[in-house]
């Protein structure tokens, strides 16, 4: 996802924490862990996320299908309210690059 071979991305583990964490360590990652119908389609619609985690240990088969299919079918809303967030995010990713 990072490298731009592929748009999105899928992690799991127990919890979907660490492997966002560690997702997030990696240029052009942005990992958000998926708890619920409205997290995951903001995740998308409003931060531009392209990796989305989860937690094997604490959710079922079922509700991941679910929220994998909205994740899935949402869309980043360029120029919208969160854009200036976005843009600091992405800045600020660009700014660690060239820290010592």
């Amino acid at each position: 996802v990072a490298s731009g071979t592929f748009d999105r991305g899928v992690l799991l583990c127990g919890t979907g924490i660490g492997v966002s964490l560690a997702a997030n360590k990696v240029k052009g990652a942005y990992a958000v862990v998926a708890t619920d119908v409205y997290s995951v389609d903001r995740s998308v619609r409003s931060n531009n996320a392209n990796i989305m985690t989860f937690g094997a240990q604490v959710m079922g088969a079922e509700t991941a299908k679910s929220l994998l299919d909205v994740w899935l079918s949402a869309e980043y809303e360029p120029g919208g309210r969160s854009a200036p967030k976005i843009q600091r995010i992405y800045d600020y990713s660009d700014d660690m690059d060239h820290r010592g």
